[in-house]
């Protein structure tokens, strides 16, 4: 589980409440001396701001050292204000025109606020003139990834990445029509991530999540057709993150694979 902080002005913390989106691992901050304390006292930690407004008033004033933390502006930036930011930010993300095509605004806070962030991805910039993607993580850690690593596959379609973006709640990336799982780029690409996915193979090997799976794509259905039951819901029992569907739920999905609930385990 993460440990750093997920930092707010007042402003952003109501906006993420309005949006539906958990405040409980965010810290709020109401004033400047509250950002300075923050930005002086924590080691690392993860800023989401409107336009930084306060944070710059802040950084004019006190002299703040360079750091480990990371902000996400969720609106555009003037140069100068940006200048200031990375004076004191090691990565300053959504300011002017960035390159970065970002997850719809609740999809990118519920990454954020996740327990692991950092294994999913919120944005994506393509440099096709140097063949990279630079994808960017729920904790705001960008990861280069070259484009050669897309492999083409005959009969299947190619990775355009003059469209690409992250799609499924930070899970998938699309190129076009092709699509690749954060799950197998952050395999490749860190090794941190590595270990824990071998770790939970062990755990759900034979599991649920996995027979859930397997029946819903043998019968032709995508997450979203099974009725009352989000797609987002589904896709976190065939990840093993629900260890106990509730019986309602088994029922339901039960009734649209044409199966007894008691025979989901057996695919």
């Amino acid at each position: 589980m993460t440990t750093e902080p997920v930092l707010m002005l007042e402003q952003e913390a109501a906006m993420m409440a309005l949006a539906g989106a958990t405040i409980a691992r965010a810290k709020t901050l109401d004033n400047a001396d509250a950002v300075r304390d923050a930005l002086t006292r924590l080691r690392r930690g993860v800023w989401v701001s409107l336009n930084a407004e306060t944070l710059a008033s802040c950084l004019a004033v006190f002299r703040i050292l360079p750091s480990a933390h990371r902000i996400l502006l969720l609106n555009p930036i003037s140069r100068q204000r940006l200048e200031l930011l990375r004076a004191s930010f090691e990565y300053v993300v959504g300011a002017v025109d960035d390159g970065f095509r970002l997850l719809p605004r609740d999809e990118l806070i519920d990454v954020m606020l996740s327990d692991y962030p950092g294994d999913r991805f919120i944005g994506v910039a393509a440099d096709r003139e140097a063949g990279a993607l630079v994808l960017l993580r729920g904790d705001l850690q960008p990861l280069v990834v070259p484009l050669t690593w897309f492999r083409r596959v005959e009969g299947f379609p190619a990775p355009d990445p003059t469209d690409a973006e992250i799609i499924d709640w930070g899970h998938t990336l699309r190129m076009g029509e092709y699509e690749a799982a954060a799950d197998a780029i952050l395999y490749d690409f860190d090794a941190a991530f590595r270990k824990r996915a071998k770790a939970k193979r062990v755990e759900r090997d034979n599991s649920f999540g996995g027979a859930l799976r397997r029946l819903r794509l043998a019968r032709g259905l995508s997450r979203g057709d099974f009725p009352g039951i989000s797609a987002k819901e589904i896709a976190r029992i065939e990840r093993g993150e629900v260890s106990a569907p509730h019986a309602d739920t088994l029922a339901r999905v039960a009734k649209v694979l044409r199966v007894k609930p008691e025979e989901i385990q057996t695919y």
